[in-house]
């Protein structure tokens, strides 16, 4: 069945209401899609257990350095060795934290932008689809008045050639007339 014409539609308005409905829809579905929600809760698990597992070995560093501040402070390590193992541990600690917290970082960074381009790509093809659509259904709507005019003017091209004709005859003529005189 042929889309009607918009042309001298009165229904125009909510036709166009319904194209936006198409769309939001359209639009809708591709973020759900592409978002994937019923994943949610399996990447706030990831999420926990990655920052769970680079707490707990910073966590443990820390808890080494206490150790051995405590074996230098009741005098069973050597306190040189004691201090310099006890600093070495908080500062393991402290970069495993900052590491792993940055690479966590950096995972759930390049998961959201490659989300951002399929998303991007998802929107750009739904609204080139919906875009030449409404084109398509312009297009049928003024079909009518683009024959009608391009009707009109071969139907003018013809009354200029025949114009044209009848001065060419009216010029010889009148250029016979002349030399008769």
């Amino acid at each position: 069945m042929k889309n009607q014409s918009l042309v001298g539609s009165v229904t125009a308005a909510s036709r166009f209401e319904d194209t936006r409905k198409n769309l939001s829809e359209r639009l809708s579905s591709a973020v759900n899609i592409t978002l994937k929600p019923n994943e949610e809760e399996k990447e706030k698990q990831d999420l926990y257990q990655s920052l769970w597992t680079t707490a707990a070995i910073s966590t443990g560093f820390h808890t080494s350095a206490l150790g051995t501040s405590i074996g230098v402070w009741l005098e069973m390590v050597e306190p040189f060795r004691g201090i310099f193992l006890a600093s070495a541990l908080v500062m393991g600690g402290v970069i495993c934290y900052f590491l792993g917290t940055s690479r966590i970082a950096e995972n759930h960074e390049a998961k959201w932008l490659d989300r951002a381009k399929n998303l991007e790509g998802a929107f750009i093809a739904v609204c080139d689809k919906e875009v030449e659509r409404v084109n398509r259904r312009i297009l049928d709507g003024v079909s009518p008045y683009t024959r009608f005019v391009e009707s009109e003017n071969e139907r003018i091209a013809n009354l200029q050639e025949q114009c044209e004709g009848i001065r060419s005859v009216a010029r010889n003529l009148r250029n016979r007339i002349d030399k008769l005189r």
